[in-house]
């Protein structure tokens, strides 16, 4: 009887971990947002450029093309550090003010018109997730803050 409560508890998990590997590989559980689009293709191709671009540089021990790699990424933070920056003033805080005020009354429709077109200096794709409001279904009867 122990055998058979083994077995086939075992069975089962072979089973789930067979159905979960399936519908990973057909992006059944693709939460990321474009994932499987092109934008998705283009952006896996720049990561794995930049890595093989790395590992160049270190495999000739190349310390002035690294330098340079690490002055341009430099550039480029110090560039949305710059933007970000512009936005820390009155003008955003009360914005920023009325769209927490509106989201503790369940007003998240007029949520959605406040944020459109504004982001906060870059900060609605740069923000972590839950901050954006996409984790938050839950929370808010089910619905998405920015799309």
């Amino acid at each position: 009887m122990n055998k058979k409560i083994i077995f086939g508890g075992l069975a089962g998990l072979i089973i789930l971990a067979g159905a979960i590997t399936v519908a990973y590989a057909g992006e059944g559980f693709n939460h990321f947002k474009g994932k499987s689009s092109g934008e998705w293709a283009e952006k896996k191709e720049v990561m794995m450029e930049k890595k093989d671009e790395m590992q160049e540089i270190f495999a000739n021990n190349d310390y002035e093309a690294w330098e340079l790699l690490m002055l341009a990424k430099l550039e480029v933070m110090q560039e949305k550090v710059d933007k970000f920056e512009e936005t820390i003033n009155q003008e955003t805080f009360e914005k920023m003010a009325e769209i927490h005020a509106l989201m503790e009354a369940g007003e998240y429709e007029k949520v959605g018109e406040l944020k459109e077109g504004t982001d906060f200096g870059g900060m609605k794709k740069g923000m972590p997730a839950g901050w954006r409001g996409e984790h938050w279904g839950k929370k808010f009867g089910g619905k998405h803050l920015v799309e």
